[in-house]
């Protein structure tokens, strides 16, 4: 697995904000299912652990995450479907989200 290049981030991150949330992107916001809104800027799963976290707990079919509470370095195990995926590296936030990235088929 290769990392996601930063040109592409944001297109992910809304198609991950749609397929968990079914979030819309419309002019730096999100709008949300029951019309509410959320500013783009706050949803942020390749930088905000909660965020990840929340997208893989949506989108996943299984996962095994692992690290340790002194530092950053972890390792995923995530399954969407068919399609397993294993990765490890820092920082955290980034390494769970690119993984689902993957385990989608949203970056090849």
């Amino acid at each position: 697995m290769k990392a996601i290049p930063e040109t592409q981030l944001q297109r992910i991150t809304e198609q991950l904000a749609f397929i968990a949330f079914e979030w819309r992107p419309v002019k730096g916001r999100y709008i949300r299912p029951d019309g509410g809104w959320l500013p783009t800027w706050r949803f942020s799963p390749f930088d905000r652990i909660e965020d990840a976290l929340q997208v893989l707990e949506k989108t996943a079919d299984d996962y095994k995450l692992h690290g340790n509470k002194h530092g950053h370095r972890g390792s995923i195990e995530v399954t969407v479907g068919t399609k397993t995926i294993s990765a490890s590296g820092e920082p955290k936030a980034r390494l769970i989200t690119t993984a689902l990235t993957y385990a989608l088929g949203l970056a090849s």
